[in-house]
């Protein structure tokens, strides 16, 4: 199936590297995350994209791309006394926190960053530096569930079902209050 999906990939892509002309920057960073939800598998996606293909097929929409593999993040859960009803959260907001510096650190040598997740909930880190980078990014959300739940909407618990509501400037007087979650606050 991901060797199907890299041609569509390719296609999506030339829009994006073919408006620079020259010599364009890519980083990618793993982020081996399954503990936003209750499944395993999740956390090998990024080895398994890699290993399908990525980077040839990155070179496939133009000679032109520059390529920095920063392999797969490492991180440690918060110290916290967790939430009600956020399973996990110590380790998603741990791997979200890590995942956030590494953007910043990836877009001082990049043009772009391409995220290889994981569950949804990395897209906290994930968004939140594509934001601290440029703040008029703009994200369109396409899933088939909203992501948009916090601990007292959550059928679940799980966090990947929750990572829009921590990115929204209209929850953050809600999300602010959850431990651990400072770093968020930068943009």
């Amino acid at each position: 199936m991901l060797k199907k999906a890299l041609p569509r990939f390719q296609q999506l892509s030339r829009n994006i590297v073919s408006s620079s002309g020259s010599g364009r920057r890519i980083g990618i960073v793993g982020v081996p995350l399954s503990d936003g939800q209750a499944k395993n598998g999740t956390e090998l996606a990024p080895e398994a994209i890699r290993n399908a293909g990525l980077q040839k097929a990155l070179n496939g929409i133009s000679g032109n791309i520059k390529i920095k593999d920063y392999g797969d993040i490492r991180y440690t859960p918060e110290a916290s006394p967790g939430y009600k009803n956020m399973e996990n959260y110590e380790k998603v907001i741990g791997c979200n926190k890590v995942l956030f510096e590494k953007m910043k650190q990836a877009f001082k040598e990049n043009d772009q960053v391409l995220t290889l997740g994981g569950d949804h909930s990395m897209a906290i880190g994930s968004v939140l530096g594509h934001l601290e980078h440029d703040p008029d990014f703009i994200l369109v959300w396409i899933d088939a569930h909203a992501d948009i739940n916090l601990n007292v909407t959550s059928p679940t618990g799980h966090m990947h079902g929750m990572p829009v509501s921590f990115l929204m400037e209209e929850m953050r007087n809600l999300t602010s209050k959850f431990p651990n979650l400072n770093w968020t606050n930068r943009r």
